[in-house]
């Protein structure tokens, strides 16, 4: 039976690590897809597509409101109830959590699922956390009117491997079967032709687009950390959720480029990165050893300080309320 492959993406990172997978994969499967969905295709997504030659790619925005979503992701299921189960599909994903992720699951119905790193979040995902994991209404719904669990621990239940650029533990981890990736990552990125730049990066987190802080809190951390770094020449790298004017106040330049991080570390070697607890600051570590990566947590958060250390990240903890050092 001839076997094919779908990987659901939704940032820059998917995709480098799903083109890494692919390549692994290349005789396993005949064909290969890639699916890039969100409520906004991020900026640098095309920029990380010619790292595999896929036989197809697909991006698409299925729903753009909560009631749309809904209404979306019930009639998948409706369905998905009078479907087979394709058993020559594989599905890679780097959410699971994600409702982009549940609908392709939906309409594909694979035989098998595989998942690769979302982010720091893969990091801190261990069995004692299970229990503290909460299904979202959608997933509820779902699995009351049509008895389709989509649930975050019962979908980890049915991976058959995870692939990781972290240093996971497998004896904590949740996954029955872990792949390292992390040498292929940074093969993947090498580059001869590298320019050392005296320049600290700050890597700047949508918090408050995620609902995590208020702006003022999310802009008083950012300006504190930008003052930490002294008389350095300081460029803020923004995430693609992140608004530009709001920090234009803040008197550095802005990182002009859409390219994501890993991309940029192709051609330049700062010389800090800096940022808070931000998967870009370990992808950092692992392109580029040289490049010195500090880490501000927040609120001593022991357990993401222990991960980072690994890949000798120095971290310093603040205090989120008025940006003390503790």
């Amino acid at each position: 039976m001839s076997k094919s492959a779908i990987y659901v993406c939704q940032t820059p990172l998917h995709v480098l690590e799903a083109s890494i997978i692919a390549n692994k994969n290349r005789k396993k499967y005949s064909h290969q897809s890639l699916v890039i969905t969100d409520k906004k295709i991020p900026k640098g997504i095309n920029q990380c597509l010619h790292f595999y030659s896929w036989d197809k790619v697909i991006i698409t925005i299925p729903f753009s409101s909560k009631i749309y979503k809904l209404f979306i992701l019930l009639f998948a299921s409706f369905r998905n109830k009078f479907s087979r189960i394709n058993k020559s599909l594989d599905f890679y994903c780097g959410n699971l959590s994600s409702s982009y992720t549940h609908l392709q699951l939906l309409n594909y119905k694979p035989g098998n699922i595989y998942t690769f790193d979302d982010g720091v979040f893969n990091l801190t995902l261990k069995k004692n956390k299970l229990v503290e994991i909460r299904d979202g209404k959608s997933v509820k719904y779902i699995k009351k009117i049509f008895k389709i669990d989509l649930g975050l621990k019962k979908l980890l239940n049915l991976v058959e491997a995870h692939y990781t650029i972290f240093k996971i533990d497998f004896n904590i981890s949740l996954y029955k079967k872990i792949i390292y990736i992390n040498e292929e990552l940074k093969k993947l990125l090498s580059s001869r032709n590298i320019k050392k730049i005296d320049e600290v990066w700050v890597i700047v987190q949508p918090y408050y687009e995620d609902g995590i802080m208020s702006l003022e809190q999310q802009l008083n951390i950012y300006k504190y950390i930008v003052k930490d770094q002294g008389n350095c020449d300081v460029k803020l790298k923004l995430h693609p959720r992140n608004e530009r004017k709001l920090y234009e106040q803040f008197g550095v330049n802005i990182l002009d480029s859409d390219l994501p991080l890993e991309l940029l570390l192709m051609y330049f070697q700062p010389k800090k990165i800096v940022g808070i607890d931000s998967t870009g600051l370990i992808t950092s570590k692992i392109i580029n050893n040289d490049i010195e990566v500090v880490s501000y947590l927040i609120n001593n958060n022991n357990e993401k300080k222990e991960e980072f250390e690994k890949y000798n990240i120095k971290c310093i903890i603040i205090n989120k309320e008025n940006m003390i050092p503790d």
